[in-house]
């Protein structure tokens, strides 16, 4: 073979090595005085964006487009020393726009007037968003502010994460599908009450809130099915359908859950400890919207005599007829005589699944005594939030 075959072989073989090598996934570091929204724009799908400790401003991320299996992690250090997006007092700290494939970790955020963490898509869904292990702290708390926001996702992961003094919501869910918000620890301040724990608003489907602590002073816990954007929701579905509540602890709430039109709704294995105001309220849909229908099973209720105003109450008009009632268990010193004078559940003609059994609460949360066993939480586990 002569010298200029030769060398046509060899670029014909580096060419097809070339064409056939795969692309590398980048680790792309970044500081505080770096332009962070234009380096994310030009993140590949893969890229791990990693944040240096110290303080970033409001930023706002468009268009970061992952894939299935390759998406783009914004990620902080896991400490001592935490990159922090302060607001100061602005409309949010970060905000993900038509952003699809994403994943945000390890980090904190301060002081917005909004949502501290922004997730909107506008038009079809945005895919796998998940939101892993970020703290927000409201240090203003006299705003109704919002920890996180999320609008127009499906594949929706928001896990160990922490809001600490917002005045609003904790997490605020609308038009989002395959959504599990988990090991949530919401903390509110003692000189301002939190207003709501999870807002679970439509249309939204297959929701999962699972290990989640809501501390003293939140005024209603879980909304499901009750708020929407009307110019967004057709008529004769459900605000929600198929949602899950398992294995949630909430601390001297004046409502556990404020129910509208929701399908296919389970709450099981939960405690509501030192009751405030009632158990749940059911709110009357929509119209056009079906009514609230599920079961809530296994929850542990406790309260100090002379705080549980009544188990539960309907709004006019709105019906607990396919709210289904299974063994649930309510303890308080007042309870033979809080029995007669606050009635029966809603909905039921009698009230069999209110026994009056001291559970024994430990610090966890968990019933002990014997019989009171499988009554409200089991355990919060590994992932409960610190």
């Amino acid at each position: 073979m002569n010298l200029r075959r030769l060398r046509f072989h060899g670029s014909l073989l580096a060419a097809c090595f070339a064409i056939a090598s795969p692309v590398f996934a980048e680790v792309i570091a970044v500081k505080p005085s770096d332009d962070l929204a234009r380096i994310s724009a030009s993140a590949k799908p893969g890229d791990e964006i990693v944040l240096a400790p110290g303080v970033y401003g409001a930023t706002t991320l468009t268009n970061i487009r992952g894939e299935a299996g390759k998406p783009i992690t914004l990620r902080g250090p896991m400490g001592p020393n935490f990159a922090e997006f302060d607001a100061k007092d602005g409309p949010y700290a970060l905000r993900l726009s038509q952003c699809t494939f994403v994943t945000i970790e390890n980090l904190i955020m301060w002081d917005a007037r909004d949502a501290a963490l922004d997730v909107e898509t506008l038009g079809p869904k945005a895919e796998q968003i998940m939101l892993r292990n970020i703290g927000f702290g409201f240090r203003n708390s006299t705003r109704d502010s919002i920890g996180i926001r999320v609008s127009g996702v499906r594949g929706l992961t928001i896990d160990k994460c922490r809001v600490n003094g917002v005045g609003g919501c904790g997490v605020h869910l609308q038009h989002v599908e395959q959504a599990i918000v988990s090991a949530l620890d919401c903390h509110p301040r003692n000189r301002m009450q939190q207003q709501t724990g999870i807002v679970v608003g439509g249309p939204s489907k297959d929701v999962v809130i699972t290990r989640c602590v809501f501390r003293y002073g939140i005024k209603s816990i879980l909304s499901i099915g009750v708020r929407y954007d009307a110019a967004e929701i057709e008529e004769s579905i459900p605000l929600v359908e198929r949602c899950t509540v398992t294995e949630v602890r909430a601390d001297a709430s004046q409502c556990f859950l404020e129910l509208g039109s929701v399908l296919g709704l389970s709450v099981k294995n939960c405690s509501t400890l030192d009751a405030q105001g009632e158990i749940f309220t059911i709110i009357l849909p929509p119209p056009g919207r079906p009514a609230l229908e599920g079961e809530i099973d296994h929850i542990l209720a406790t309260w100090s005599p002379g705080f549980l105003r009544r188990f539960g109450s309907i709004e006019a008009k709105a019906s607990a007829e396919k709210l289904r009632l299974g063994s649930n268990l309510f303890f308080s010193a007042e309870l033979p005589e809080a029995a007669k004078v606050l009635g029966t559940i809603p909905g039921t003609p009698t009230s069999p699944q209110i026994m009056n059994i001291d559970p024994k609460i430990d610090a966890r949360g968990v019933a002990t005594e014997p019989s009171a066993r499988g009554y409200g939480v089991s355990d919060l586990g590994p992932s409960k939030p610190s």
